[in-house]
């Protein structure tokens, strides 16, 4: 065998094992973290609960009138929420939430729309999270927390409170829990519990909220809006209470973000917002 030869068979074994070590590392990042994080959702469901016993246990002992906590929500046959049949119960009082330590489990989120089933009528609020798809939010949005699942930004309210609530996901890796925004429509349901009760919000056309000249694109069911991966101001303070939801977009790249902004119509707090508001 010529020198030549041997150059140039070594040079295809280093080509077909670099292939490998490549597919390797994308199986890995595609479908093995997604077994982390499904293990530390698996685990924060747990820890979910015990941070609402401990939170629950707390605001019980400094007593106060307790809020409004929703049974049901109504669903058209599109699977929208009927904002106009949405009825307020109970006293229109203000629950505010501790501040959860930063990788603390505090939150699950659901999505009713994205679930296999589609309720209508006056939906049972715990048949809309059990059908929908469902995740434990952290405190924080740094990388650590988002290989564990949706983690809440630290700097913004927490869902249910007055102003911008937000949280980020990762759309391709770790779980990929926000791979699916953009099959969310406008007019479609978020249900967020947290220790104080349950909030339901409303996903809103991002151009009644945000100025459009700042998009990059609108969904076609203005369910969202792509924007610059630099726009941090889609996180910024809202006049209302509103929830946020980040992700990377397209599929697969980071060169932008995906934004869904949806807003509370029910839960604890929101008759005291919606009086306020009209006040």
């Amino acid at each position: 065998m010529t020198g030549a030869i041997r150059v140039i068979r070594g040079i295809g074994w280093t080509m077909i094992w670099a292939g490998v070590l490549i597919f390797a590392f994308l199986a890995w990042q595609l479908w093995g973290t997604g077994l982390i994080t499904s293990a530390e959702q698996n685990a924060a469901t747990e820890e979910v609960d015990t941070y609402f016993d401990e939170v629950r246990s707390e605001l019980d002992e400094e007593g106060g009138e307790a809020p409004d906590q929703p049974e049901t929500v109504p669903i058209t046959e599109d699977g929208l929420v009927d904002e106009g049949s949405i009825e307020f119960e109970g006293p229109a009082v203000l629950t505010n939430e501790p501040i959860p330590g930063t990788g603390e489990a505090f939150a699950v989120i659901s999505f009713p729309s994205l679930g296999a089933t589609t309720n209508t009528g006056d939906a049972a609020l715990d048949d809309l999270v059990n059908d929908g798809l469902t995740f434990v939010v952290r405190e924080g949005e740094d990388l650590g927390n988002l290989r564990r699942g949706p983690g809440h930004y630290a700097q913004s309210p927490v869902p249910g409170q007055w102003g911008n609530a937000a949280i980020a996901g990762h759309r391709t890796t770790y779980g990929a829990p926000f791979n699916r925004l953009d099959e969310i429509r406008a007019g479609d349901p978020i249900i967020v519990e947290t220790a104080i009760g349950t909030h339901v919000y409303v996903v809103r056309d991002p151009r009644t909220i945000h100025e459009e000249t700042r998009m990059i694109d609108v969904g076609d069911d203005a369910g969202w809006m792509a924007v610059d991966a630099t726009s941090l101001w889609v996180v910024d303070p809202l006049e209302g209470a509103f929830l946020t939801l980040t992700t990377c977009h397209p599929e697969f790249s980071s060169r932008q973000r995906l934004v869904v902004v949806a807003e509370l119509v029910s839960g604890p707090n929101a008759r005291y917002f919606a009086e306020q508001g009209a006040a």
